[in-house]
């Protein structure tokens, strides 16, 4: 699993766009890509859990990579629940099957319960982190206590929340992330406040569990702007 790779200056025009946990929800991408008219100049990043909990993860999956073919700046970063289905795969038939089964993603599993092998070198190679002059961004966020951990604490780039701001670190840089769920509005004011780190997983697979959850949003970080879908009745 490479950390990181470096990222082209944007081009004249385009858009730095950044899409979070997904989570087999398939159908509300799709929905969301069409209303993101993306153009060749654009860049999109991914920031991880692509699957599990919804109904299509491989349908995901392969959403993405297809978008990697058709346009040269589609970006997408390691989860925890990418790092958590290699580490069940590494484990055996029975623990992966358990897996998968327990957390709704057995559609990623072949009829002789095994992983399709592309997707699994396509997760394999995902990397943790992106960085730029302006910004970066991780899955869960990064370990600020110190320099040394900002890079190094790989855990904390799949798992932490609720991580303070510290300037010096953090190199005065904007910080992108998933995996902890914020309600809608305390995104909605984040964005309005100008947020040193800027949390983007309202999660679109509670939709109807919990209130202020549901839509699988886009951060549009070159027009300041959210792009969002509610999760589609499909991915239920």
């Amino acid at each position: 699993m490479p950390k990181t790779f470096s990222i082209p200056p944007l081009e004249a025009g385009g858009r730095q766009l950044f899409i979070a946990d997904i989570h087999g929800c398939f159908y509300s991408l799709e929905s969301l890509w069409q209303k993101l008219r993306v153009i060749p100049k654009d860049q999109v990043f991914f920031l991880g859990d692509y699957i599990n909990k919804g109904p299509h993860s491989r349908k995901v999956i392969n959403y993405i990579r297809e978008l990697q073919h058709q346009f040269p700046y589609i970006y997408a970063l390691m989860g925890n629940h990418e790092e958590m289905l290699l580490q069940a795969d590494r484990s055996g038939l029975a623990t992966r099957t358990t897996f998968c089964e327990r957390l709704n993603s057995g559609d990623l599993l072949n009829s002789q319960q095994q992983l399709d092998q592309e997707i699994k070198q396509w997760i394999q190679n995902l990397p943790l982190y992106f960085e730029t002059e302006h910004w970066m961004c991780s899955h869960a966020g990064f370990d600020l206590s110190s320099i040394e951990n900002l890079y190094s604490n790989q855990l904390a780039m799949l798992t932490i929340r609720n991580f303070p701001y510290l300037s010096t670190t953090a190199r005065n840089k904007k910080i992108i992330h998933g995996h902890n769920p914020f309600p809608w509005q305390e995104i909605q004011e984040k964005l309005e406040t100008h947020a040193s780190i800027m949390g983007i997983d309202n999660g679109c697979v509670y939709a109807g569990q919990r209130a202020g959850h549901g839509r699988l949003i886009c951060y549009n970080l070159t027009d300041h702007e959210l792009i969002s879908q509610k999760k589609s009745i499909q991915d239920f």
